[in-house]
C-alpha cells in the first residue's frame, strides 16, 4: 500500500521581492512621474516665497480680500454688475475675474488665518497654479502620444523630461511676467488651455459620441469665450492636437478624421464659443471705434506687429528671461550662493529617480514625438501673435527688452519646453533588430525566449506580477518553476542558444538574410494580445509600451536613445537651477526699492493687525509714507486708501488710519465691509455704487481718468506706457527702465482694470 502523493503548490514570491525582479506597477510609475511634476517647481519658485506685492496686488489683495472674505458667493454678482464698464473700456474676462477675485480672497484668508503676511500667501497660490500647470503639460505630452487608455499604460519617456522643462521657464522675467504678477491667474489660465487639449484627445477615434456630452460641450465653449484671452487659445490648439493625433499616433484616415468623435466635440465646442466671442468682439468694436479703450486690450496691428512677432516667437528661450530677471540689480554675481546650491541638490536629486525609471517607462515613436512638437509650435505661433498685436509688448520689443515676460509667458514658456521634449525624442540609435542575451526587445513577443534579464512585456505586463504564481504565465513564474525555454542558456534549448551554440538551419536562416528569431511560432495569441493588461489592445500590431505605427523593417532598426533622454534631464536640471538663482537675483533686485519695502510692511501691518491705539499711529505713518513716495498719483492714493479700509473694517472694525478719509463717515471710502446695491441714476442698467473717498457715491464699473472719478459715466483715455522712470498711465511713476503697467483706468467697482496682468 502506498502513499498518495499530494503536490504542494510552489510558495509565490514576496511582494517586495516580485517588485525588485519585475520593477514598479503602472500605477507606481505614474504616480512617481506626477509627483516628480509637483515637486520639480517647487526649488524655481522658492525664491520669491517672501516677494512683496506689486502693481495692483498692491490694493486687490485688500480689496477683494475685505469684500468676499465674509461672502465669497458674492462674487459671481459683483463681477456681473462691473462688466458694462469692463466693456465699454474693450475688455470682458468675465470668469477670468471671477476667478481672480477669488485666489486674491484665498490668498487674504491664508494672511488671517495662518497670520502670514498676505504676499506670502499670494506667492502659496501662485507656486500652487504653476504645480497644476507642471502637471497638466505632463498629462497634455502623454494623452497626445497614448493610443489607449492613458493610464493603463506606464508613462511615456516624456513624463520623465518634461517638468523639468516647463519649471526651467518659471522665471521671473521682469514685473509683467506672470510669474511675478497675476501668476495664479494666468498659470491656472495656460493649465486651463492644455487641459482641454488632454480631454480633447482622450476621446477615442474608434469609440462611440454619446448624445448627452453635447450640451456640456456647448456650454464649455461659451466657458471659454467668457474667461480670458489666454483661454482663446485652447480650441485652436485642440484642434491641432486632434489633428496630428489622429493622423501621426492613431494613423486614421482622413474620412475617418472628420466624422470621428473627437472632432464631433471639437465642433460641438467651436458651436458654443464662436457665438459669444463674436458678439463680445462686436460690442467692443463699437466701444472702441473712437479709440478710448483700454490700451492692454486693444488690439494695434501693423508693422511694430510683424516686428514683435518673431521676437515673441523665442522670448520664452531661459537664458533671455534670465537677461530680464537680472538686469538692473547688484554688480555682484548672480550665480552662485546658497539658494543655487540648495536647487541644485533637490532637483538633482529629482533628476536621478526620473533618470532610474526611464528603463521601466514607455517609449515613444519618431511620429508620436512629432505630433506633440506640431501642437507645440502651434502653441508657441498662438501666444506670439496674440502679444504681437498689443502696444505694450510692442513696445518691450522696441526698446530691446526681447526675454521680458507678458502673459503669453505663461503658454509660451510651457509650450517651448514640450517642444524641446519632443525633439529629444528625435534622438535614435541603430539596434540590432534581434535581441541578444540580456537585451529587452519590446517587440519579440515570445514567452519560450523571455529568460533572467529578458522582459516580455506581452506576457510579464501589467498586473501578472501581483498574480499568485499558478496563475502567472511561464515566463513571470520563478526560474525554478519556468521551463527549459526561460531557462539560463546552458540549460536552454538549441533553438533559445546563442548564435553559436543554434542548429545548422538558423545559420543558413540568416545567410540567407533572414534574421533568426528563436520562437517566432510561438508569439503571443490574439487572446494574450487583447488582455485588458495589455497597454494597446486597439490595434495588437504595436507593442505594448511602444506608442508607435508599426514594426520597422526586420534587420537593423532606430531605436529611442534612453542616453539622450538621460542627458536631458541633466541639462534642463542645470538649466532650472539657474532659473532659481535668477529669480533670487530679481527678488533682491524688488526688495531694494522703497516701494516695495512699503508694500512689505503693510503686509506684515496687516497680519498682525493691533486694532489698540499704537496700531492706528503705526498705520498712519505707513499711509503718510505712501502718500509721500504717490504724491503725483490720485489713482494710486485713493485705491491704497479704498482697499486698505476696507479690509480694516472686515478684519477689526476699525479704520486703517484714523486721520484717513474714512475714518469720518465710518465706511472706510468703500462702503464698510460690502458695497451698496443701487439702481443706475442716470437710467442705464442697474449697477452696484459704492462711497468714494470723499463719501459721494460713485457707480460700479465708472472708469477714472487721470485719477479723477470719470463724470457722465463716459470711458477713461488709456493711458501712455512709462519707460525709462517717466509717469505711468494713471500718474504713477514707473519703475527702474521697467514698461509701467499699473496705470490702468481706475473702476469704482473697486476691482481697477488690470493692464500688467489683467
Amino acid at each position: 500500500m502506498s502513499a498518495s502523493t499530494i503536490e504542494a503548490p510552489v510558495a509565490a514570491p514576496r511582494v517586495g521581492l516580485r517588485f525588485v525582479v519585475e520593477g514598479p506597477p503602472v500605477g507606481a510609475l505614474w504616480r512617481r512621474a506626477l509627483l516628480r511634476a509637483v515637486l520639480v517647481p517647487l526649488p524655481v519658485l522658492a525664491p520669491l516665497i517672501a516677494l512683496a506685492p506689486t502693481r495692483d496686488h498692491r490694493f486687490n489683495l485688500y480689496w477683494h480680500g475685505g469684500l468676499f472674505r465674509d461672502d465669497p458667493l458674492r462674487i459671481g454678482s459683483h463681477t456681473v454688475d462691473s462688466l458694462p464698464g469692463y466693456l465699454r473700456l474693450g475688455n470682458f474676462r468675465l470668469l477670468g475675474r471671477m476667478l481672480e477675485k477669488a485666489l486674491d480672497t484665498l490668498a487674504y484668508a491664508l494672511s488671517e488665518v495662518l497670520g502670514l503676511p498676505v504676499n506670502v500667501g499670494l506667492r502659496l497660490i501662485s507656486f500652487l497654479a504653476a504645480m497644476l500647470l507642471c502637471v497638466t503639460a505632463v498629462l497634455a505630452a502623454e494623452s497626445i502620444v497614448a493610443r489607449g487608455r492613458l493610464f493603463r499604460r506606464a508613462p511615456s519617456t516624456m513624463a520623465a523630461v518634461a517638468p523639468f522643462a516647463v519649471a526651467a521657464g518659471f522665471v521671473a522675467a521682469g514685473g509683467s511676467s506672470p510669474v511675478v504678477l497675476f501668476g495664479g491667474l494666468y498659470l491656472t489660465s495656460a493649465a486651463l488651455v492644455l487641459g482641454v487639449t488632454a480631454g480633447m484627445c482622450r476621446f477615442s477615434f474608434d469609440g462611440r459620441f454619446r448624445l448627452w456630452w453635447a450640451p456640456l460641450l456647448l456650454l464649455g465653449g461659451a466657458a471659454l469665450a467668457a474667461f480670458n484671452e489666454i483661454a482663446y487659445l485652447a480650441l485652436p490648439l485642440a484642434t491641432v492636437a486632434v489633428l496630428a493625433r489622429g493622423w501621426l499616433v492613431c494613423s486614421a484616415r482622413p474620412l475617418r478624421l472628420l466624422i470621428a468623435a473627437p472632432t464631433r466635440a471639437l465642433g460641438l465646442l467651436w458651436l458654443g464659443f464662436l457665438p459669444v466671442f463674436l458678439a463680445v468682439r462686436v460690442v467692443i468694436q463699437r466701444y472702441c471705434a473712437a479709440g478710448d479703450c483700454y490700451r492692454g486690450s486693444d488690439v494695434h496691428f501693423g508693422p511694430s506687429s510683424l516686428e514683435a512677432f518673431p521676437v515673441r516667437a523665442i522670448a520664452w528661450l531661459p537664458p533671455l528671461m534670465w537677461r530680464a530677471a537680472v538686469a538692473g540689480g547688484s554688480s555682484r554675481p548672480w550665480l552662485g550662493g546658497l539658494v543655487l546650491v540648495g536647487a541644485l541638490v533637490v532637483l538633482g536629486l529629482l533628476a536621478y529617480f526620473a533618470i532610474r525609471d526611464l528603463p521601466r517607462l514607455s517609449q515613444v515613436s519618431r511620429r508620436c514625438a512629432l505630433a506633440v512638437a506640431l501642437t507645440a509650435a502651434t502653441l508657441i505661433l498662438l501666444g506670439a501673435a496674440m502679444s504681437a498685436l498689443n502696444a505694450d509688448v510692442q513696445q518691450l520689443v522696441a526698446t530691446g527688452r526681447w526675454g521680458h515676460g507678458w502673459r503669453d509667458s505663461a503658454v509660451t514658456t510651457t509650450a517651448g519646453a514640450l517642444l524641446l521634449v519632443a525633439l529629444v525624442h528625435f534622438i535614435r540609435r541603430r539596434h540590432p533588430h534581434v535581441a541578444g542575451p540580456g537585451i529587452a526587445d519590446p517587440r519579440i513577443a515570445d514567452p519560450h525566449v523571455a529568460g533572467p534579464g529578458i522582459a516580455d512585456p506581452h506576457v510579464a505586463g501589467p498586473g501578472i506580477a501581483a498574480r499568485p504564481e499558478a496563475a502567472r504565465p511561464e515566463a513571470a513564474r520563478p526560474e525554478a518553476a519556468r521551463p527549459e525555454a526561460a531557462r539560463p542558456e546552458a540549460a536552454r534549448p538549441e533553438a533559445a542558444r546563442p548564435e553559436a551554440a543554434r542548429p545548422e538551419a538558423a545559420t543558413q536562416s540568416q545567410s540567407a538574410g533572414h534574421p533568426y528569431v528563436p520562437g517566432q511560432s510561438h508569439g503571443p495569441s490574439a487572446q494574450q494580445l487583447s488582455d485588458s493588461s495589455a497597454p494597446y489592445t486597439s490595434q495588437p500590431t504595436h507593442p505594448p509600451g511602444v506608442a508607435g505605427r508599426a514594426y520597422p523593417p526586420r534587420g537593423r532598426r532606430f531605436e529611442l536613445s534612453t542616453g539622450a533622454v538621460a542627458v536631458a534631464v541633466v541639462l534642463l536640471t542645470g538649466v532650472a537651477t539657474v532659473s532659481a538663482a535668477a529669480n533670487k537675483r530679481l527678488r533682491d533686485t524688488t526688495m531694494a526699492t522703497q516701494a516695495a519695502r512699503l508694500a512689505d510692511r503693510v503686509a506684515v501691518e496687516m497680519a498682525d493687525f493691533d486694532p489698540g491705539p499704537a496700531g492706528a499711529v503705526r498705520r498712519c505713518a505707513l499711509r503718510a509714507e505712501f502718500l509721500a513716495l504717490h504724491a503725483d498719483s490720485p489713482f494710486s492714493i485713493r485705491r491704497f486708501d479704498e482697499s486698505l479700509e476696507t479690509a480694516s473694517r472686515q478684519r477689526a472694525g476699525v479704520a486703517f488710519c484714523p486721520d484717513g478719509p474714512g475714518a469720518a463717515n465710518g465706511s472706510g471710502g468703500s462702503g464698510g465691509s460690502g458695497v451698496r446695491s443701487a439702481p443706475e441714476s442716470s437710467g442705464g442698467p442697474g449697477v452696484s455704487r459704492e462711497s468714494g473717498v470723499s463719501g459721494k457715491p460713485g457707480r460700479s464699473g465708472e472708469p477714472a481718468k487721470n485719477g479723477q472719478p470719470a463724470v457722465g459715466g463716459e470711458p477713461a483715455k488709456s493711458g501712455q506706457p512709462a519707460a525709462g522712470g517717466q509717469p505711468a498711465a494713471g500718474g504713477q511713476p514707473a519703475g527702474r527702465g521697467e514698461l509701467d503697467l499699473r496705470g490702468e483706468p481706475g473702476l469704482r467697482d473697486g476691482a481697477a482694470m488690470r493692464s500688467g496682468g489683467n
